[in-house]
Parts: structure tokens; sequence; C-alpha cells
């Protein structure tokens, strides 16, 4: 996975890295766009399913190295393995199938790595609220099948996370944008999938986002 986002991330900066020109672009701009995500977990296989999510948002673009945004997404993760067994105890009852919504609400500092009139390339890091809802097969809430879990074993469906992007956004002669960005979202939980005690990967599940959007104009271009 980790190949796949940073093989297309290498070559775009290698491409980009030749123009010279300087920044004249909209001070702010409102985003809309479509990601498709891949869960990593403990029900992660090697041809997991991809599903979608919606982002809105709205981008600040005034300062020459670092840049600020609010964003929202609403979308899904699924996640199957029919032949997963708690290693540690053969006789545990995790569920093996997962469907979970996700709604996210965040902050994202931008830091601009090239600032050209035509394109910005970026990192950035952000902070966020993740609210989620593990479901079965037949759209039960996991969260209340207690028998998929450990004795006593419960979980909050809400969580920080703290999502990491790599992206482009290229500005066309209207000055509205397109947008790609690729990276994780880091939530700071284990139970996407309901799994948790009963888990044998450590550490928290993680999505995978590749995002593509469109940017509009909201504020003067700069001079």
């Amino acid at each position: 996975m980790k190949k796949i986002f940073y093989t297309p991330c290498l070559l775009l900066l290698l491409l980009l890295l030749h123009n010279k020109s300087k920044a004249q672009q909209p001070l702010s701009m409102i985003y809309g766009g479509f990601s498709i995500n891949k869960y990593s977990g403990d029900l992660s296989t090697p041809n997991a399913k991809y599903t979608g999510s919606l982002a809105l948002g709205l981008q600040f673009n005034r300062k020459e190295r670092f840049n600020g945004s609010f964003g929202i997404s609403y979308g899904k993760v699924t996640g199957q393995n029919s032949l997963y067994v708690f290693e540690a105890n053969e006789q545990a009852s995790p569920n093996r199938f997962f469907s979970s919504s996700l709604f996210t609400l965040q902050y994202d500092l931008h830091w601009n790595l090239l600032k050209k009139e035509k394109y910005i390339l970026y990192l950035s890091q952000g902070f966020g609220i993740l609210r989620f809802n593990p479901q079965d097969d037949l759209d039960r809430n996991l969260l209340d099948r207690f028998e998929t879990r450990a004795p006593n074993e419960t979980f909050s469906n809400t969580s920080v996370m703290m999502p990491t992007n790599l992206g482009l956004i290229y500005f066309l002669p209207n000055h509205w944008a397109l947008g790609l960005q690729a990276g994780y979202m880091t939530p700071l939980t284990d139970y996407l999938d309901n799994i948790g005690q009963w888990g044998n990967d450590k550490g928290n599940d993680n999505v995978l986002k590749f995002r593509f959007a469109v940017y509009v104009p909201v504020k003067p271009v700069t001079h």
C-alpha cells in the first residue's frame, strides 16, 4: 500500500521541479470532490474492495509557504476475510465482515513544497474528528453485538484522526482549479472493523484515500 502512495508522488515531484514562475492565484477557494478509500486492518485482504466518499471544504491560499483548510467528508469503508481467526484463541468469535459509514470534520495545515503560477504541490497534516458505525452483512450495528468482541470489551464510535496527505492543485485560465490528493486518514482507533482485543494486527486501523476535487475561487486573484 505504501508503494502505491509514494511512487506516483515522487514522479509528480520530478516532473514539476522545472517550473519557476510566481504565483497568481485566488486567495481562498471552495472545493468539492470525490475520494476512493481502502481500509487497512485485521480484515484486510490483498483484493480488498475500494469504496467512495464525498468531500466539501474551504481552502485558504494567502501565504507563500503555509496555508490552512477546513473540510468535511462522508463515505464508507468495508472489509471482509471469511477465513479470519484470532490466532491466540481459536474459540473467539470476531466478525469476519464489516461495512462502516465515515463522517469526518477536520482542519489541515498545508506546506507548499512548490507554489507556482499554474500549480501548488503540497504536504498537509491535519487534525479532526471521525464518526464511524461498523455494521455486519445484515446491517446490524456491531457496536451492539457484544458476542463479536471479548467479554466486557466496548469502544466509542467517535475518534480523533491525524490525516497526512500529498496533493497537487492545478489552476485553469479562469482561476478555477483541479486537485489530486493521496494520503492516510490515520484514526486513533482500532475499531473501524469492530475488532480490537481479538485482532491479530497490532496498532490502529487506517484508511488510504485518493481524492479528486474541483476548486472554485471565492476571493480575488493575487497580483
